[in-house]
């Protein structure tokens, strides 16, 4: 169940790797969204949404159409980054996770499950930037296929609290600086030029630099302890690459997409955090 301070039931066999096996650790990642969805017919398909506008996240559940087609997310500000995922296919191209990027435009996409580069398609996302009401989608099989149900997790940026960007890998010993405006709880990164992991680092796994223990979200392997370079210090206001030249964090001359949270949303004076 989903409480108010957090979620309860974790049940099941204790052998079940998933969520309860004996004597393993796991990792939660959790955003607040606002409370029971409610219907949303800002678009041409109906969407059920449950937005929080001050976080500048909303889940989003609606039907897929024929064509291209738009769906309310109620953010009331323009989302930057959006995860979708088919909920009814389980095999072909619609088993993919569609990733938008505001920085590399809605004519091309990310598989979160994926190593690829990035694709150029209109299909995911319609070629068609989002709004402060809506998200377009192209009649993919991911984002919108006639009659399955998809769900979409959609992130507005905020000041001091979250950010969603792009840095140029430089390949050197003194690797490259990303600043946020805020001191980084959660990043995730992936190169956008080359087959290459997705790399999440967060502040429970690993609450010191260097940053080197990490998941991959692609793949369903353990926490991996990095021994070659996909480090990263997580400083005041931004992050910094360690790599010298690894391909999944600071290959020289790749364009790398971001999305980094801290943990309370500080306001538009952007207060501070202090290093860790």
């Amino acid at each position: 169940s989903f409480d108010a301070d957090g979620f309860s039931g974790v049940t099941g066999a204790s052998s079940f790797a998933n969520w309860n096996k004996n004597s393993n650790d796991y990792v939660a990642w959790n955003w607040k969204a606002g409370g029971a969805a409610s219907s949303n017919s800002s678009g041409t398909l109906t969407s059920s949404v449950s937005a929080n506008t001050t976080a500048g996240f909303s889940i989003c559940k609606y039907t897929g159409a024929t064509g291209a087609q738009t769906f309310g997310h109620g953010l009331g500000a323009v989302p930057e980054f959006i995860m979708i995922k088919n909920l009814d296919s389980s095999g072909g191209s619609a088993e993919h996770w569609r990733i938008y990027h505001n920085k590399r435009g809605a004519g091309k996409w990310l598989k979160l499950n994926d190593t690829d580069a990035e694709a150029s398609d209109t299909g995911p996302f319609s070629d068609t930037t989002p709004t402060s009401t809506l998200v377009y989608v192209g009649g993919d099989d991911g984002t919108s296929k006639n009659g399955e149900e998809h769900i979409a997790y959609c992130f507005a940026p905020k000041v001091g609290y979250s950010k969603f960007g792009t840095y140029d890998g430089n390949g050197g010993t003194d690797g490259s600086y990303i600043h946020t405006g805020f001191r980084p709880d959660w990043v995730l990164v992936k190169n956008v030029a080359a087959g290459a992991h997705w790399m999440l680092y967060d502040n429970t796994i690993i609450p010191h630099n260097i940053g080197e223990e990490l998941n991959r979200p692609n793949k369903n392997d353990a926490s991996v302890t990095s021994a070659s370079g996909e480090m990263y210090d997580f400083l005041s206001n931004g992050f910094k690459a360690r790599a010298t030249s690894n391909n999944n964090t600071n290959h020289s001359g790749n364009t790398y997409v971001y999305a980094a949270f801290g943990q309370t949303i500080v306001g538009t004076n952007n207060v501070p955090a202090t290093a860790r």
